[in-house]
């Protein structure tokens, strides 16, 4: 009984440091300039379309959450099946945020090429890596993730998106007092 007990305790110790980890990493990935970026250009923004896939949907509902609280005029495009119907509304004045984990979304990828066209400043959140995703990218946000095979295992930890989403409104904040 004892060793099952050891065990367990050391998987704990285990997850926890992973987590600790993670977010240290997310915080070595962020610069400074880019979250000034990033705040002025949401600050700018006529609309604000935020998009997420699977287990990352969440993090758009916080975020966008969030941006209404202060005010800015946002939208979280939460059915991929408008994904299309929306890209046709957005102009060079809007912002678009794309998160995707892998930076390979299909979905995501197929919205950023429409986005780029329209000439609007596209936002990328992914895992530091390079992806197809940030080449159509105005600016690339990282955060760090052990693995990013979402088709595999999509309880992957979204805590970096969050982590930068917190800087982001509390950078916001400060802009807007």
């Amino acid at each position: 009984m004892r060793e099952k007990k050891a065990e367990e305790k050391t998987t704990g110790q285990s997850v926890f440091s992973n987590l600790e980890n993670s977010i240290e990493k997310t915080f070595s990935l962020l610069a400074e300039e880019d979250i000034d970026y990033c705040v002025d250009t949401l600050l700018h923004a006529k609309n604000i379309f935020i998009m997420a896939r699977g287990t990352s949907k969440p993090v758009g509902y916080y975020f966008e959450h969030l941006l209404f609280s202060l005010g800015l005029h946002c939208f979280f495009i939460n059915d991929y099946n408008l994904s299309e119907s929306f890209t046709r509304l957005v102009n060079k004045d809007d912002v678009v945020i794309l998160f995707s984990l892998s930076g390979q979304t299909k979905k995501i990828l197929e919205t950023a090429r429409m986005v780029h066209l329209k000439e609007a400043k596209i936002i990328s959140v992914t895992s530091f890596q390079s992806s197809q995703l940030n080449e159509y990218s105005d600016l690339n946000l990282y955060c760090h993730t052990e693995d990013v095979n979402t088709k595999k295992d999509d309880s992957i930890s979204r805590i970096g998106f969050f982590i930068l989403i917190d800087l982001l409104i509390g950078s916001l904040k400060l802009k807007l007092e």
